[in-house]
């Protein structure tokens, strides 16, 4: 737990259930780490969270909202493009020897998921840039 928070670069999600029927529970030194979070979280948003629980015990479940996706695919466009970075500056680097020894263990690996195809993509790839 202390690694997590620690270590966090700009969020750190955190999820877990709490019985919260009118207070946080009393944090323990052997009672778990969410109550032990919870009891220093600021008291607006545990008393937000307590409003929002007690407003919807009478009603049924809300309908799911739905998402904007367009922050969810520029970050999955943005990590991809970091990997792709990443993988053509290691490529630059790296003696054949190395990335003759990480083809063969690759296709060592893919013959045991019995998929090839994506590999071999990444051998001809991995050559044709080390080439050029």
């Amino acid at each position: 737990m202390h690694v997590a928070f620690t270590r966090a670069g700009e969020r750190l999600l955190l999820s877990g259930v709490v019985a919260l029927k009118d207070a946080w529970p009393q944090a323990r030194s052997s009672g778990p780490p969410l109550n032990w979070i919870g009891a220093n979280l600021e008291g607006s948003l545990l008393g937000r969270i307590g409003a929002d629980n007690a407003a919807e015990r009478g009603k049924s479940q809300p309908a799911l909202q739905t998402s904007d996706t367009k922050p969810t695919l520029r970050g999955i466009g943005s990590a991809i493009v970091v990997v792709w970075w990443r993988f053509f500056d290691w490529l630059a680097v790296v003696p054949w020897k190395t990335l003759l020894l990480v083809s063969v263990l690759g296709l060592i690996l893919a013959a045991m998921l019995k998929d090839h195809g994506w590999f071999l993509l990444f051998i001809v790839v991995s050559v044709i840039i080390k080439v050029g």
